[in-house]
């Protein structure tokens, strides 16, 4: 490692306070998206006021779960990341490298 770069302490504690604040980023960014895509994304699709509310409720849905899954995915990634550092020797020692098929998304 060089000089600069983090150690995976660093990087686990950077990676918990970011999971920390990452609900209310998301969660602001949902708020914004519902006007957005009214305003914006619906008119595009239909003129009608009925259709353009059912468009943005799908889309505000859409994003909602979207954000769910990431902030679990997020949740995921930190418990690997402190498994790691804790267990570094076991790692080594079973022989698992990573690979795609054992990532966190598995």
């Amino acid at each position: 490692m060089s000089g600069n770069e983090p150690t995976p302490e660093q990087q686990l504690a950077a990676t918990q306070q970011f999971s920390k604040i990452l609900p209310f980023i998301l969660g602001f960014s949902w708020i914004i998206a519902i006007p957005v895509s009214y305003l914006f994304i619906a008119p595009v699709i239909s003129d009608e006021t009925l259709i353009r509310i059912g468009i943005t409720i799908l889309i505000a849905i859409a994003n909602g779960v979207a954000d769910v899954v990431f902030v679990k995915i997020m949740a995921k990634n930190v418990e690997t990341m402190k498994r790691n550092l804790e267990k570094p020797d076991q790692e080594s020692g079973n022989g698992e490298e990573y690979s795609p098929n054992n990532s966190i998304l598995n």
